[in-house]
């Protein structure tokens, strides 16, 4: 896989997922909520839109958004205030080099969209609408089409869009992230961070933190040349990304201040992280999820935790590593991200969309993208899918993206900025030990020299790690 995949999956993370309690046990677990829509509608870009986050927008061009300039003169920066600090919807997406640069890419996709409209004649203040709506068209048609066949396997990943969710069936309008998703199956990329990165032909390779750190400008040396991320037509196969195992490149296990909030100690270790977070919500062990699935648990050879003492079940996130290490796509954690993405889009559009007559603008998808078998999506009013009174797929200079006289599209159409619903419970109650056959209990060690390099072995009294707490406000406090 290329390396800048697993990169894309933590900007889909941060599009969908945002916890902002305590990474220590939430006072109140039934209040805990996710401050980001599930809906993938690029939220962590647009944020509330130019009324709401004008200082998101080009002051001179509303319609866009905008971009900031490196030490060369070229727009291939974050916006950033006189201190470096990015204007961004997430400030997450400024974590690293190769996140912020990925925002960036996103800004420009945006705008470059505005240019092409704008070229097609839509009127003026339709445009950043047009543009938004097309951008996240295209992105949601990416994140099913694309990515998660490249992530899971095409096989489940076509079974489960042709068949549906078997577990996560929100009603419409009602989509809400599980915490077993967002605290455990999709931290999967942790595990696939390399020791070194290359970004372009003229940069060494270095490790990806503390050399590639973000919260500050991005200089024209380090600007990424995605071929080296991403294999592209014409160019060298990219770097690849690191298998799914249990274990974490050495940079995630010494994260800097400025990402962690402390310096050094046991927050300083993403790992740590990751495990407190899902104590925190009482997450069920991996061997009760894989029963609760039908799926055949690990056995202890697999988890691999023998050698250091533990005879317990299995922490979720650790579990749901080593089951991808050795299952591979017919994982657990495989189907949790699949069935999560088949309903991806139900969410996203039931509320919003309705079916239009006027043509599309030229060169835009209509509504959405066809899928890889030429199919409708199912959740597209039939006027707005494949009907025998839909015109076929156009060639020539329609295929070009030119107008063909007399032929109109139908289409389907959002609002510019749909009523931000309440923030959504993350999960139901979370399964406490004893409310699913075979809990974990809520302690672990804290290290496991065999899985992560550097971590300390060793359990608090009151069971679990014992970290350092983050100083409030740090941006430890906001992952």
């Amino acid at each position: 896989m290329p390396t800048g995949r697993p990169v894309a999956g933590q900007f889909v993370a941060h599009d969908i997922t945002a916890d902002r309690s305590p990474l220590t046990h939430p006072a109140e677990l039934a209040e805990v909520r996710n401050a980001r829509s599930p809906r993938a509608n690029l939220e962590a870009v647009y944020a509330d839109g130019p009324t709401g986050m004008p200082f998101l927008y080009d002051r001179d061009d509303p319609a866009k958004l905008l971009v900031g300039r490196n030490d060369a003169g070229r727009p291939a920066d974050l916006p950033r205030n006189p201190q470096g600090v990015a204007l961004v919807g997430d400030p997450r997406n400024d974590v690293h080099l190769l996140m912020s640069q990925l925002h960036v890419a996103m800004l420009q996709l945006h705008n470059g969209l505005v240019d092409r409209l704008r070229g097609d004649g839509v009127a003026e203040p339709e445009l950043f609408a047009e543009a938004r709506r097309a951008a996240t068209w295209h992105y949601q048609w990416v994140l099913p089409e694309d990515f998660l066949p490249r992530v899971t396997g095409e096989g489940l990943a076509g079974e489960l869009l042709a068949g549906g969710a078997r577990h996560y069936r929100p009603a419409p309008g009602a989509a809400f992230i599980p915490f077993e998703f967002a605290d455990a199956a999709f931290r999967y990329g942790h595990s696939q961070i390399r020791d070194r990165y290359q970004v372009n032909r003229h940069a060494e390779p270095v490790p990806l933190l503390p050399d590639l750190l973000g919260f500050r400008p991005v200089p024209a040396a380090l600007a990424v040349d995605w071929s080296y991320l991403f294999d592209l037509p014409g160019r060298p196969p990219a770097q690849r990304a690191k298998r799914i195992d249990g274990r974490l490149a050495a940079s995630l296990i010494h994260l800097p201040q400025a990402v962690a909030g402390v310096g050094g100690g046991d927050y300083a270790s993403l790992a740590i992280r990751d495990l407190q977070r899902g104590q925190g919500v009482g997450l069920p062990s991996g061997e009760a999820l894989a029963r609760r699935l039908g799926v055949e648990p690990l056995t202890p050879e697999e988890v691999g935790l023998g050698p250091a003492g533990w005879r317990q079940e299995t922490p979720l996130w650790f579990y749901l590593l080593k089951e991808a290490e050795h299952r591979g796509g017919a994982s657990t954690w495989a189907r949790s991200a699949a069935g999560w993405s088949a309903r991806c889009w139900s969410a996203s559009s039931t509320p919003t969309a309705r079916a239009t007559g006027p043509s599309i603008p030229p060169g835009v998808p209509p509504c959405p993208p066809p899928r890889r078998d030429g199919s409708a999506w199912p959740t597209c009013w039939p006027s707005a899918a494949r009907s025998p009174g839909r015109p076929p797929e156009p060639t020539g200079a329609a295929a070009r993206g030119r107008p063909v006289p007399g032929v109109a599209w139908p289409r389907c159409e959002t609002s510019q900025r749909p009523p931000r619903p309440r923030p959504a419970r993350t999960t139901s109650p979370p399964r406490r030990p004893g409310g699913l056959a075979g809990s974990w209990a809520p302690t672990w060690p804290c290290s496991w020299s065999a899985g992560w390099p550097g971590w300390r072995r060793g359990r608090s009294p009151a069971g679990g790690c014992s970290p350092t707490p983050a100083s409030p406000g740090s941006r430890a406090s906001r992952r």
